[in-house]
């Protein structure tokens, strides 16, 4: 089967292109050739919401896949009679590095699985109309401000980045990306997981009942936002920065078009 491994790194020039433009771009690529079409204009009914759920789920799939990886590595850290045992699991979560223990290949299942994360994610955007990185920019600095009541300007992913290392991951430098623990990579996936879920939590028709409600799509959008923050974060504690993201999702889209042009 052919996976990212088998493709090349592209080259990209980080100084000029801002990479979730770029990721968009691409994404927009698949989208058409999969003929996948934005439902954002018939958000209110409950087709198009059901849709949009499917991708937050087919998302958290991938980080489960992926996360598979971190929980071989605790079960190699407690033994399997010990598994259970709540306060043993506690401190192996706070006391093990996990990404020095991984073996390449694990580190490369793990990889891929983010990156189809990602792409089931940036899908997410493009079909709910959060489809302009200016946007999402602008509702983050406002979310940013309403935490810290500090104004940050972000113009690009790499602007993100720096904001998250910040304001969330002050120590992440000292720490080398491979200080973070399991218990990091548990507590990242599941503040995702909340804000993703928040933001569907806005779409307000539901398969069981007879009529559709409106959305407040701007809510709805600004929420789904302020995911993207928190997904960044995941990246950074799964050690996973601009450039490796930016290499992993290239090389994945690749995969993507082979299968496409090879009817796989």
């Amino acid at each position: 089967m052919v996976n990212i491994n088998d493709m090349k790194t592209e080259h990209v020039d980080f100084n000029s292109v801002d990479i979730l433009e770029l990721i968009f771009d691409r994404q927009k690529q698949l989208m058409e050739k999969y003929k996948t079409e934005p439902v954002w204009k018939t958000i209110n009914s409950v087709e198009a919401q059901w849709l949009i759920r499917r991708f937050t789920k087919y998302t958290l799939e991938e980080i489960g896949e992926a996360f598979e990886e971190v929980e071989k590595r605790l079960w190699y850290e407690v033994n399997n009679s010990n598994f259970l045992n709540y306060e043993l699991r506690t401190k192996t979560f706070n006391s093990s590095p996990f990404k020095k223990f991984l073996t390449k290949d694990e580190q490369d299942h793990l990889y891929e699985e983010i990156a189809d994360s990602l792409h089931f994610y940036v899908e997410k955007l493009l079909i709910s109309n959060v489809s302009d990185p200016d946007i999402l920019y602008q509702y983050i600095e406002e979310y940013i401000k309403e935490k810290t009541w500090v104004e940050e300007t972000i113009m690009s992913y790499q602007d993100l980045e720096k904001a998250v290392l910040k304001y969330s991951l002050p120590s992440f430098e000292e720490k080398n990306k491979e200080w973070y623990s399991i218990g990091d990579v548990y507590q990242a996936i599941w503040t995702f997981n909340t804000y993703i879920n928040v933001a569907d939590n806005f779409l307000r028709s539901k398969e069981w009942q007879k009529d559709q409600k409106q959305v407040y799509i701007e809510w709805y959008q600004k929420a789904l936002a302020v995911s993207l923050y928190y997904y960044v974060i995941l990246l950074l504690v799964l050690g996973i920065d601009t450039e490796t993201i930016t290499d992993l999702y290239l090389r994945k889209h690749k995969v993507n078009q082979f299968r496409i042009n090879s009817n796989y």
